[in-house]
């Protein structure tokens, strides 16, 4: 699973915190962590190999306290299906 955080005007937002939950699976990385998907690109691997569950990703602030809707999606346990990318976009408040 992987993605990006940018703000209104498409700029990245790095050092966003991005917690990604499921089975057997509790994670937290910051926006910017993983170049490979943006500046403000992330990246956390779910399992070991491909798998059918259901997972949950939110950014959040320092303790834990949501600042973006949660983001629930499942996976598939075949090759062919195996990254989820989500792009957090930030709204006009």
């Amino acid at each position: 699973m992987a993605g990006d955080v940018a703000s209104t005007g498409d700029d990245p937002l790095e050092g966003v915190r991005v917690r990604v939950t499921g089975e057997r699976l509790e994670a937290e990385v910051l926006s910017g962590s993983n170049d490979s998907f943006g500046a403000a690109g992330w990246q956390v691997q779910l399992a070991d190999a491909p798998v059918a569950a259901r997972f949950q990703v939110q950014l959040v602030d320092e303790a834990g306290e949501a600042l973006s809707p949660a983001v629930i999606f499942e996976t598939r346990d075949t090759c062919a299906e195996n990254l989820v990318v989500v792009r957090f976009l930030q709204r006009n408040s």
